[in-house]
């Protein structure tokens, strides 16, 4: 399906995997993927210009590299509870998200998984995250575009935290703007 010019599609209920840059640079505008699947390979959806909402299923525990990259229009993603890692550049220039709140059991981000998210507001993530790979998981998006007022007034992201957790650590680090989150 990479590359075609689908813009709907209704997979098995039965469907347990999708393999690597399976529907990348396809034409799908939203996509809920069946609860049966539990693995999602490398950029399965990478490319996706008119992508704008994703439902991830249950049961999936790890969001592969590159998984939305570059998917413009992404702007509504709805979490699995039980999501234990997002892998690197999951989310890179996705430059329709405002707000993302991170799932409860959440341990482990890669490295630039919000870079070039250039509306990205607002960033919750849960006291669970024990790792955060490199400082462009999130921090890139502040140096290139986060000043007081930037992009026609949009405001510089602020990252919601628990303010003993890792990430309020991390985030102070690199002197991100943080508020606390007890979530």
């Amino acid at each position: 399906f990479a590359g075609a010019g689908i813009r709907d599609i209704e997979l098995p209920r039965n469907l347990h995997q999708i393999g690597v840059y399976t529907f990348a640079n396809s034409a799908l505008e939203s996509i809920t993927l069946p609860n049966s699947v539990q693995e999602i390979g490398k950029g399965a959806f990478e490319g996706c210009l008119d992508l704008i909402s994703a439902e991830l299923p249950p049961e999936l525990y790890c969001i592969p590299h590159s998984m939305f990259k570059k998917c413009r229009k992404l702007s509504t993603v709805k979490f699995p509870n039980d999501l234990y890692e997002i892998s690197g550049s999951a989310f890179a220039g996705c430059q329709s998200l405002t707000e993302i709140e991170l799932p409860h059991r959440l341990v482990e981000m890669g490295s630039g998984i919000f870079s070039g998210c250039k509306s990205l507001e607002k960033l919750y993530i849960p006291h669970t995250v024990v790792r955060i790979s490199d400082s462009n998981s999130f921090n890139s998006y502040i140096y290139t575009y986060s000043t007081p007022s930037f992009g026609g007034g949009k405001k510089a992201l602020t990252v919601y935290c628990h303010p003993k957790s890792f990430a309020r650590k991390y985030a102070n680090a690199f002197s991100m703007q943080t508020e606390d989150w007890k979530k």
